[in-house]
């Protein structure tokens, strides 16, 4: 937050319509949005849109996108019909530019589909539907699902819309993966701590829930990472990472050997990573490398890593690769 706030003092002195000042807005209402202020979120969301209407009008990509991201706080908040609004502003834009195929697409029509059955709107869905799209938008839609598919979109019971040829909701099955995921990393955690420890010793740690919450975050970015690949991870990512010029074979190593619990003791660290890549796949996770600084045991570094939000601090061990 310092640092997009020392962005946008330096580009508030450009003229008031700039786009890099939309930029900034965009990034600090996301910043918002990461600390759950919705208030503030969508008073930054705003600004930038004013900005975007005024200089690159209501139907261009990143206007949409902003409609997009302005839908989904108030999605956030259950607010559904309010997000419908909102996503109905972005979906025409959204289809004309990526298609109907485009995760992004995909991703905002399911948004609809649930916002519309919270919103509990008693006219059938695509008939509502086609009643609030622009003509070719509506075109765009239907030629590539067909009216046999219509029909065909089910909802599974925890309320995740999906196509009738699959067999299972994609949406609970990854849900699950990362439960199991979860169990398999806390286990797999204690257990580095028990050998580390003698099992007295391991019982006069008063903080070791704290300890486990520590990484569970970073589990959980790891994971997700995993699970939805590196396009999907980024299109989700508050900062879009992770960057194209980021080694995504080592950030995919990093974040299995997360999952198997490396790098929380010196007996267990993370290994076959250089500093740069170590500092590239915390960023991954938004913390900014802090200092290396030398462990007990021989050949073992202590890095130590900032939130880029929270600003809290954490550490792993790693036999760095030089």
């Amino acid at each position: 937050m310092e640092y997009s706030n020392e962005a946008l003092h330096i580009e508030e002195t450009l003229d008031k319509y700039h786009p890099s000042l939309a930029t900034s807005y965009n990034n600090i209402a996301a910043i918002y949005d990461d600390m759950n202020n919705y208030n503030k979120s969508l008073e930054y969301y705003k600004k930038s849109l004013y900005i975007l209407e005024k200089v690159l009008g209501e139907e261009h990509f990143y206007t949409a996108i902003t409609y997009s991201n302005i839908a989904k706080v108030f999605m956030m908040q259950n607010y559904f019909k309010e997000a419908l609004d909102w996503y109905l502003k972005a979906f025409p834009t959204i289809i004309n530019v990526l298609g109907v195929e485009h995760h992004k697409t995909e991703g905002i029509f399911y948004n609809i589909a649930t916002a519309y059955e919270e919103s509990e709107i008693t006219e059938p869905f695509w008939e509502w539907l086609r009643k609030n799209l622009p003509e070719n938008c509506w075109v765009n839609l239907i030629n590539e699902i067909s009216k046999e598919k219509e029909s065909e979109i089910k909802k599974c019971p925890e309320g995740h819309f999906y196509q009738q040829d699959k067999t299972e909701c994609p949406h609970c099955i990854a849900n699950s993966q990362i439960e199991q995921q979860i169990d398999t990393y806390i286990n797999a955690l204690l257990e580095a701590y028990s050998s580390a420890y003698k099992k007295k010793e391991l019982q006069k740690i008063t903080n070791l829930d704290s300890l486990v919450g520590q990484y569970g975050y970073i589990f959980h970015k790891a994971s997700k990472f995993l699970l939805v690949g590196t396009d999907e991870y980024g299109y989700n990512d508050y900062f879009h990472y992770p960057l194209v010029e980021w080694n995504q074979e080592k950030l995919k190593n990093g974040c299995e050997q997360f999952a198997q619990a490396k790098g929380v003791t010196e007996q267990q660290c993370l290994e076959n990573l250089t500093q740069e890549e170590i500092r590239d796949l915390f960023e991954l996770f938004h913390y900014t490398l802090i200092k290396v600084e030398s462990s007990q045991k021989e050949g073992v570094s202590k890095i130590i890593f900032r939130h880029k939000v929270e600003e809290k601090e954490c550490f792993v061990f790693c036999q760095l690769k030089l």
